[in-house]
C-alpha cells in the first residue's frame, strides 16, 4: 500500500511538471519572431569563491577539574532539632516536607515564583538565610540570550532580511523580463519564473502591501494560504511539488511578541525549511530545482544591495546565526557557489547554467557533499535521498537534536517518540540512563544509546565551543556527572542527582524554546522570622558549571564584538552576569574546601537578589517570565509532537553545614520542567502554555518525587 501511495505521488508530480513544460513550449512556439533580440551574456565571477569559517571566539582554556578538601559534613537522616534555625521555617515546612528534609537534608516544594530576582531580594530583606541555586544563574543567561536575540532579530535580521529580499526579487523579475519573450531554454525560463515565485512568498510574508506579480500571482497565493493556516502536516507545496509539514510555520516563543518578529518568523522558516532538491524520482524536476538554486546562487553574486553585494548581506544573516546556533546541517548557497566553481570554472554565463550534464554534475556533487544527519520533513526511509539539496538559509545542526533522530524509526525500531531524557543520558547521565530503562524494549535502543554516549564523551572542548548553542549544552552536561566525595551530604543523595537532572532538563527546555527558529528539529520516519539570622547562606557548590557558564557569557560577548553586534547596554549585562558568575564560583570552592567567607562575600549572597535585578534591568517583562514551551520532536505517523517547557520557579530549602559543625536550613528557588507529547497542528506558544498552567493538572515527570512534594 505504501508503494503504491509513492507510485501515486510521483504520477502526480511527473504530470504537474509536464503541464508546465509543455505550456513552456507552447508559449515558445506562440510567441513572434526574436527579430535583432540582443544575446545574454550575463556573467558573473566565481574566482572569490571559498569556505567560509567562523573565527574563534572561545576563550582560553582553564582547567576545570579540581580536588578540594572537602565541604563540611552530617549524617543522614537528620536530627531536625539540631538544625540551628529551624524555627524561622516553621510556618513553611509542613510535615511531609520536613520528612524529606531529615531524610535528604533537602526538600522542593511547588511554587508560583514567577520574579526570581524579586524573590530572592524579597528573601534578603527579611534576613532568611539564601540558598543560591545554579538554577537562577542558568535562568539568568536564557534570559539575556532571548532578549538579545529577539532584538537582534528585530531591529538587525529582519531589516537586513528585508532588503536581501526585495533586492533579489528585483534582479530575478528583471531576468524574468529579459528572457520570458526570448527563444532560451526552456528549463531555464520555468526555473526562473520559480524563484520569482519563491522570493514573492518571502517577501509577502516579511511585507504586507508587497505586490506580487500576476505571473505567480497563483502559485503564491496558495503557497501562503497554507503557510498562515499552518495545519497541514502533510501538503504539496504549490511552488516546489514535495510535502511539506505546514504546521511549523505557526509562530511560536518569542515570535508572537510582535507583528515584525511572528512576519520575520515565518519567512525564515520558509527559506530555512524548503529544499531546492538534488534528487528526485523525477529528474526533470531535480534538474529544475537544482538550476534554481544556480540562478538564486548568480543573483547573490550579481546584485547589489546598498553599497554591497547580495552575498555580503546574506552572510551578515547567517553568520550572527550560526555563531549562536550553529552551521547549517544542509547545503547552503556557500556549498552551491563551491560547486559552480568545481563545474563551470571561474566565471559563469547565465545561460551555461541550464546546461544539463553540468546540471548533473552539480547534482552529484550535491549528493556526495551532503552532510545532513538530521530530517526535519516527513519522509519514508526510502525517501532520504530526496531531501538532499539547498536551502537558502538552512536551519542547524544540533547535538540533540541529532541524539533524538538516532533513537527513533528507523534506526530504533517501532520507536516514533522520543523523550526529554534520551539527552541528558546521550550527554552523559547515568540517572537518566536508569530511568530510561523500559525503553530498552526497542531493538536497536541499546546499541545506538551505547553508540551516541561514546562518540559525545568523545568530543573536547574545542568541538562543544563551535557555538553558543554546543556550549550551553556542554555548561548543562557538568549537572550530570556522579556526585564527588568532596560535595556535602546533601548533594550526595540520589535524590540530589534526580534534582540536578530536573534542573539540566529546565535549562535544554530554555535552549529549545530561545532557538526554536534556527535549531532543526527532527522528525521520526513514518511508522515568622527572626530579626537576625545566624546565617547568611549558601551557595550551591559547583564551581564547574559557574566556570563554563562564565565561558559561555565571554564566548558570546567576544563573539558579538567580532561581528560588530556588541552594544554598550548589552556589554554591560554580560559583565555584570560574568562577575556574579566569578563571585559563585570562588564561594563554591571556598565552601568545597570548608574555608570561611569574607565578609565581601557574605554580603554579596545577602544581596544575591539584588545583582540578578541589575542584570535583567531595562529588559522586558515578557522575556523575565520563566513559564515558555518548546516543541522539539514530531511524529508524523501519530501527528504528535514532544512539548518540552518550564513552568513557575519552585522553593528549595537546604540544609548545610559550617566549617564549625553547624546546621542551618537555607532557601532559594529552583526551576520546575515538564514534558508531554501534543497535537501536531496545535503546537503550543507560550500564551497557550501559560494558560494550560493556570488550568492546572498538568504532572511532573514521575521520578521527581525523590526530592520534591507533590502538589
Amino acid at each position: 500500500m505504501l508503494e503504491g501511495d509513492k507510485l501515486k505521488k510521483m504520477i502526480i508530480v511527473s504530470l504537474f511538471i509536464a503541464v508546465i513544460l509543455i505550456a513552456s513550449v507552447i508559449s515558445l512556439l506562440l510567441q513572434k519572431p526574436p527579430g535583432e533580440e540582443e544575446e545574454i551574456v550575463e556573467e558573473v565571477s566565481l574566482e572569490g569563491v571559498e569556505e567560509v569559517e567562523l573565527a574563534d571566539y572561545f576563550m582560553a582554556i582553564v582547567k576545570e577539574a579540581k580536588e578540594y578538601k572537602g565541604a563540611p559534613q552530617y549524617e543522614l537522616p537528620l536530627d531536625i532539632g539540631k538544625i540551628s534555625n529551624i524555627v524561622q521555617f516553621k510556618d513553611m515546612l509542613k510535615e511531609k516536607a520536613l520528612e524529606y528534609l531529615r531524610m535528604n537534608g533537602f526538600v522542593v516544594i511547588p511554587g508560583k515564583i514567577k520574579d526570581v530576582a524579586k524573590a530572592y531580594v524579597i528573601l534578603g530583606d527579611k534576613e532568611v538565610p539564601l540558598y543560591i541555586t545554579v538554577d537562577s544563574v542558568l535562568y539568568a543567561y536564557h534570559v539575556l540570550f532571548l532578549s538579545f536575540l529577539a532584538e537582534l532579530e528585530e531591529k538587525k535580521l529582519c531589516p537586513l532580511l528585508l532588503n536581501l529580499t526585495e533586492a533579489l526579487f528585483k534582479a530575478n523579475l528583471e531576468l524574468y523580463e529579459d528572457v520570458k519573450n526570448r527563444d532560451v531554454d526552456f528549463l531555464l525560463k520555468e526555473a526562473i519564473r520559480r524563484d520569482l515565485a519563491y522570493f514573492s512568498v518571502v517577501l509577502k510574508l516579511l511585507k504586507e502591501d508587497f505586490e506580487v506579480p500576476s505571473e505567480v500571482k497563483n502559485m503564491v497565493e496558495r503557497e501562503l494560504t497554507l503557510i498562515y493556516e499552518a495545519k497541514e502536516v502533510e501538503a504539496y507545496s504549490p511552488i516546489f511539488c514535495y510535502e511539506e509539514d505546514y504546521t511549523q510555520y505557526r509562530p511560536r516563543g518569542h515570535y508572537v511578541m510582535s507583528d515584525i518578529l511572528s512576519r520575520y518568523f515565518r519567512a525564515m522558516m520558509y527559506l530555512g525549511r524548503m529544499r531546492f532538491s538534488a534528487f528526485s524520482f523525477n529528474q526533470t524536476l531535480a534538474d529544475l530545482q537544482t538550476l534554481q538554486a544556480l540562478i538564486i546562487c548568480y543573483l547573490l553574486l550579481s546584485t547589489d544591495v546598498g553599497n554591497a553585494k547580495a552575498l555580503d548581506i546574506w552572510l551578515r544573516i547567517y553568520l550572527p546565526t550560526t555563531f549562536l546556533v550553529g552551521f547549517s546541517d544542509d547545503l547552503t548557497p556557500l556549498d552551491y557557489l563551491i560547486f559552480m566553481k568545481n563545474v563551470y570554472g571561474n566565471k559563469v554565463e547565465l545561460l551555461e547554467l541550464a546546461d544539463r550534464s553540468k546540471l548533473r554534475e552539480i547534482e552529484k556533487l550535491a549528493i556526495e557533499n551532503n552532510r545532513s544527519r538530521i530530517v526535519n520533513v516527513p519522509i519514508f526511509p526510502w525517501e532520504r535521498k530526496e531531501i538532499i539539496g539547498m536551502r537558502f538559509m538552512g536551519q542547524r545542526f544540533i547535538l540533540d537534536g541529532y541524539v533524538h533522530q538516532e533513537l527513533c524509526y528507523p534506526k530504533v525500531e517501532g520507536r516514533t517518540m522520543v523523550k526529554a531524557l534520551d539527552v541528558m543520558a546521550a550527554l552523559g547521565s547515568n540517572r537518566a540512563l536508569e530511568l530510561l530503562k523500559d525503553e530498552y524494549k526497542y531493538p536497536g535502543y541499546k546499541e545506538q544509546m551505547t553508540k551516541l554516549r561514546e562518540f559525545i564523551a568523545s568530543l573536547r572542548v574545542a568541538n562543544w565551543s563551535q557555538s553558543i548553542y554546543s556550549y550551553w549544552l556542554y555548561t548543562i552536561k557538568s549537572l550530570l556527572s556522579q556526585p564527588k566525595p568532596y560535595e556535602p551530604t546533601f548533594m550526595r543523595t540520589m535524590a540530589y542527582i534526580d534534582k540536578k537532572l530536573y534542573t539540566a532538563l529546565a535549562s535544554w527546555a530554555h535552549l529549545r524554546h530561545d532557538t526554536i527558529l534556527y535549531a532543526k528539529q527532527p522528525y521520526a520516519l513514518k511508522i515568622a522570622i527572626p530579626p537576625t539570622p545566624p546565617d547568611v547562606g549558601y551557595v550551591e557548590p559547583l564551581p564547574e558549571l559557574y566556570l563554563r557558564l562564565k565561558k559561555l557569557t565571554v564566548m558570546m560577548r567576544e563573539g558579538l564584538r567580532s561581528l560588530n553586534l556588541l552594544e554598550k547596554s548589552w556589554e554591560k549585562r554580560l559583565r555584570k552576569l560574568e562577575a556574579v558568575l566569578d563571585k559563585l564560583r570562588v564561594i563554591a570552592e571556598k565552601e568545597l574546601n570548608s574555608e570561611e567567607l569574607s565578609r565581601e562575600e557574605k554580603l554579596f549572597i545577602r544581596n544575591y537578589g539584588l545583582h540578578l535585578e541589575s542584570i535583567f534591568h531595562g529588559l522586558k517583562r515578557v522575556f523575565i517570565d520563566p513559564r515558555i514551551i518548546a516543541d522539539v520532536f514530531t511524529d508524523p505517523n501519530t501527528n504528535r509532537v514532544l512539548e518540552v517547557g518550564t513552568g513557575y520557579f519552585d522553593t528549595i530549602f537546604v540544609v548545610y553545614a559550617k566549617p564549625n559543625g553547624e546546621l542551618y536550613v537555607a532557601q532559594g528557588f529552583t526551576l520546575s520542567f515538564y514534558e508531554f507529547t501534543w497535537p501536531q497542528t496545535r503546537r503550543l506558544t507560550d500564551q497557550e502554555w501559560r494558560e494550560l498552567l493556570e488550568k492546572g493538572g498538568i504532572e511532573r515527570p514521575f521520578w521527581t518525587t525523590s526530592f520534591m512534594v507533590q502538589e
